[in-house]
């Protein structure tokens, strides 16, 4: 449907920006589809043709915000951060939403370990979401900055900022993803602090509100990731093996060639190594 849209677009103005929203949409199709040479190749056609048409533009933005967006999924974080950069330019000047932009750069900087760039990129998303009423969206980046302050061992202020999560969205229509996204990561801190009791209880949380089985996202995936962790913890190896190795086919199928595979491999050799099949 999408190339016959863009086929309509060409016949009416040739690589206009008609073609552009196509484009974009086909980009958005196999980025989700975790096809992401196609996906960038779409993407840079969009901003080529927007950078020509509409330079300055919101639309332009747009169009590298999509292309920052997927070269950190990429693994390709300084180009992310320029791209991403060029954007909020665009957006503090009127054109578009400076708030998604400044959120994104948040992840970036965290995926570098620059903690403290994290930080205050998100903190400055959050009060954007927040002016703007967007519960969802604020309930989303508080989870991102309490990730981000367990990183820096901020452990308080990380789980009374999962719980102001938890509380924006709480109600009769709750998220059910974004609430087991919360919990998940949630847990991941506790661990990390080492209280597997209370992570533990995340975790049943995580896996009540995402509703799965087999990982079928990243996020479900971590939780299978945690559940090794713990049945390592309490020494049932044959368990941990057992979802080491899930994780480890979820990473490659859903994140393949990123620094979530490489550590997903790492951890089942943990496993195994302790099992003594060196």
């Amino acid at each position: 449907a999408y190339r016959r849209a863009l086929a309509v677009w060409n016949r009416l103005e040739p690589a206009g920006l008609g073609a552009s929203t196509a484009l974009g949409a086909l980009g958005s199709l196999r980025a989700a589809q975790y096809e992401l040479a196609e996906a960038n190749r779409f993407y840079a056609e969009v901003a080529a043709i927007r950078k020509r048409l509409a330079a300055g533009s919101w639309l332009y933005a747009n169009a590298l915000n999509n292309l920052g967006t997927l070269a950190g999924r990429r693994n390709d974080l300084a180009a992310a951060e320029d791209y991403l950069l060029e954007a909020l330019a665009i957006a503090e000047r009127g054109q578009g939403d400076a708030a998604p932009l400044l959120a994104n750069l948040g992840i970036v900087a965290r995926l570098r370990g620059d903690f403290e760039r994290a930080e205050m990129y998100t903190r400055r998303a959050i009060g954007l979401f927040r002016e703007a009423g967007n519960r969802r969206e604020m309930a989303s980046k508080l989870m991102t900055l309490a990730n981000v302050l367990g990183d820096l061992g901020r452990f308080d202020d990380a789980f009374a900022t999962y719980a102001e999560a938890l509380a924006g969205l709480a109600g009769e229509h709750p998220d059910r993803e974004l609430v087991g996204t919360v919990h998940a990561n949630r847990a991941k801190v506790f661990q990390l602090k080492g209280d597997y009791p209370a992570a533990a209880t995340d975790l049943a949380a995580a896996r009540t509100w995402l509703a799965f089985e087999l990982p079928r996202t990243s996020t479900e995936a971590l939780v299978t990731a945690l559940e090794s962790e713990q049945a390592k913890a309490r020494g049932d190896l044959g368990e941990a093996g057992r979802l080491a190795e899930i994780t480890l086919s979820a990473r490659s199928r859903l994140q393949p060639d990123t620094s979530f595979e490489a550590q997903a491999a790492s951890e089942l050799a943990g496993v195994r190594d302790l099992q003594g099949r060196t």
